[in-house]
């Protein structure tokens, strides 16, 4: 799935923040906030790429987490 089908799926919110995440941003405009797919459970960690272990996320966020099930605080 992509970013913006979990948008549409979920809504524009960050699965990690839950802050809105703006979708017309991309990499070049504000690659910090832009929107990313995040594993919930991370592939490293035996995650999988179903639906059901992808949410929506600000790039940040995202990289923040890492390899991690829980972001650091």
């Amino acid at each position: 799935m992509s970013a913006r089908q979990l948008a549409l799926r979920d809504g524009a919110i960050c699965g990690i923040c839950g802050g809105d995440v703006d979708m017309s941003l991309s990499r070049k405009d504000d690659g910090a906030m832009c929107p990313s797919v995040d594993h919930i459970v991370p592939r490293s960690l035996g995650g999988s790429h179903d639906p059901s272990n992808l949410q929506l996320a600000h790039m940040v966020c995202n990289m923040r987490k890492s390899d991690r099930v829980r972001p650091v605080a």
